[in-house]
């Protein structure tokens, strides 16, 4: 159970894609979005596991 508290503790509640501005990215690049996913998606298991759902924002 540590290692999940571990990883949320290492990507921490902030979004650093959030203010980007997709406009400016270019089409024909994916821009972070699959990091993006991936981070969301890994907030997304360590909260699950320690059964802390009411923190998952959307």
């Amino acid at each position: 159970m540590e290692k999940y508290q571990e990883v949320l503790d290492i990507l921490d509640d902030e979004n650093p894609f959030l203010d980007r501005d997709y406009n400016s990215v270019d089409k024909n690049t994916e821009g972070g979005i699959g990091l993006e996913a991936s981070i969301c998606y890994l907030v997304g298991v360590g909260l699950y596991t320690l059964n802390s759902l009411t923190s998952v924002t959307l």
